[in-house]
């Protein structure tokens, strides 16, 4: 995309020109494997700036130069052009990345038109008594997205209220109430600015409490240990005391086993590595063109995903109307390579009567089921026996409990089975209750994932209440066709299509509605 003609001068238009007939264009305007067009336009074009003429060693008069800025919206990159239009030459072309462009006058102009254009927006500026003709032009950022940006500020004595523009999806992102700095130059407002505000204010560390079906669902966004559910309810029923995602262990077999522990939580204010952007929300959960049950999300990802060694995870709460639950994660990739594997740290606190009632845990040995006495870990491994319904485990309190199914691949999700390490432990104080920053080393390939610090001498299970800690092994897939917890950028209209093949793991709980005999 060009600037038109009209309203530049016969100097800027041949600046223009012969930038677009230089060859480097052909190879800044194409995807450099594909040749697929991207999403470039010229922005600005001026004089050069006197720190050009230093950066640059422009020699002589800045007089006959002209400086022309173009942004691939793609690769979110600047290329910076100084024109001699008198003697048709190129004398710079120099390409940076992540740095945004000089905006011309007609992208300014549109930064305003496009945050006036809400509704919503403009009566803030009503009540505030502000014109939605006047404010100024300011610079800011979408670091997150890595899109062109700008934002637009009206300012009275006492306020100042920023409206953040998304000008490659060329759509309003939100707006922002701040205490007048007193400043000619307002602070500035960015895309993660924005976010974080509206993450802490709304939902970190409060409970929002989602009513579904026969359901009660409390959840709190925590500080480092995701969302967690807690106190749920079924037909007026206890079901689950507490269930959080609290890590993912991340390994990478390249010589050395390098990686790292990815706590997740609120942007600000915790050890969160892997943030929210925004507040848990609510899909519908579908069979044979019939709701079926409905499933509980709360997205985090690093700031520049699916960049390498950028991650992207989810936890996830499925509800069935039959009163059937399953707690699980969810993996979108990239990270730093095709060789990793991905370990979540699950705990589970199941409610099965009165709070804190003694339960048994059992195993299903092929034939029956055989009680565990004291703490103990297991693997899932292909010589694992499942009962009749699938189980591995089963628990139960004094009339009701719950049949533990992990996944093998079999709930059509595209999954490639858990591979679980199952702990099973006795709950006592300071294991996990609170928010945590971390729980065990990223790297470890056996049981030592974190829980097991809790059975070092185990304990009788008898006249317990019991913890399960579940840790699922999943391994990335990059081979074209094949692809598993992984992404990739892609060309759609000229602008990056993030495309991912998640992987999904947690088990399913089916409830018992007596103690068998």
């Amino acid at each position: 995309m060009t600037l038109p003609s009209e309203g530049l001068t016969s100097e800027e238009q041949m600046a223009q020109q012969l930038v677009l007939r230089h060859p480097e264009i052909q190879r800044f305007a194409f995807h450099p494997a594909t040749r697929q067009p991207l999403r470039c336009e010229v922005v600005s074009i001026g004089r050069p700036l006197p720190a050009d003429q230093h950066i640059y060693q422009l020699s002589g008069s800045l007089n006959d130069l002209w400086r022309v800025d173009l942004f691939n919206h793609f690769f979110n990159q600047t290329l910076r052009v100084i024109v001699d239009v008198r003697n048709r030459q190129i004398l710079v072309m120099d390409g940076v990345k992540v740095v945004q462009p000089v905006l011309g006058d007609h992208l300014i102009a549109l930064v305003h038109d496009l945050a006036v254009s809400q509704p919503a927006f403009l009566q803030v500026l009503e009540q505030m008594g502000l014109d939605a003709t006047g404010g100024v032009y300011q610079d800011s950022r979408c670091e997150r997205s890595l899109h062109l940006a700008g934002a637009w500020t009206w300012s009275d004595h006492e306020h100042q209220l920023s409206a953040l523009v998304d000008l490659t999806d060329q759509q309003l992102l939100g707006w922002t109430l701040l205490p007048s700095t007193g400043k000619e130059q307002p602070s500035m407002v960015t895309e993660r600015s924005l976010e974080n505000t509206y993450v802490m204010e709304n939902f970190c560390r409060l409970t929002d409490t989602f009513l579904i079906a026969d359901w009660v669902i409390p959840a709190t966004l925590t500080g480092s240990d995701g969302l967690e559910i807690h106190q749920v309810t079924w037909k007026g029923q206890p079901v689950i005391h507490s269930a959080k995602l609290m890590d993912w262990h991340v390994s990478y077999e390249s010589g050395d086993v390098v990686g790292y522990t990815d706590a997740m939580g609120c942007p600000q204010f915790s050890s969160a590595a892997v943030v929210a952007f925004h507040g848990p929300r609510l899909d519908t959960i579908w069979s044979e063109q019939e709701v079926v049950g409905f499933r509980l999300i709360q997205d985090f990802r690093s700031a520049v995903w699916p960049y390498a060694c950028n991650y992207y995870y989810q936890n996830q709460f499925d509800f069935y109307l039959d009163g059937r639950f399953r707690i699980a994660g969810v993996n979108h990739g990239l990270g730093c390579g095709g060789n990793a594997w991905y370990r979540p740290v699950f705990r589970i606190d199941l409610a099965t009567g009165v709070p804190d009632e003694p339960q048994t845990m059992d195993t299903w040995d092929g034939r029956g089921w055989q009680a565990l006495h004291s703490e103990a870990w297991s693997l899932q491994s292909d010589q694992t026996r499942y009962s009749p319904e699938g189980a591995q485990y089963r628990i139960l309190g004094q009339n009701r409990g719950y049949l533990m199914v992990p996944n093998r691949g079999q709930f059509q999700d595209g999954s490639r089975g858990d591979r679980a390490y199952t702990y099973v432990v006795a709950r006592r104080p300071g294991e996990g209750e609170e928010d945590l920053a971390t729980l065990g080393q990223c790297c470890r390939s056996d049981e030592q994932q974190g829980p097991e610090i809790f059975m070092e001498t185990p304990e009788e299970l008898k006249n317990q209440h019991l913890i399960i800690w579940y840790v699922p092994q999943m391994r990335n897939d990059n081979r074209p066709g094949s692809e598993y917890c992984w992404a990739r950028t892609e060309v759609q209209n000229g602008l990056p299509f993030y495309r991912s093949w998640p992987g999904t793991v947690g088990p399913l709980f089916i409830p018992i509605e007596s103690h068998p005999q």
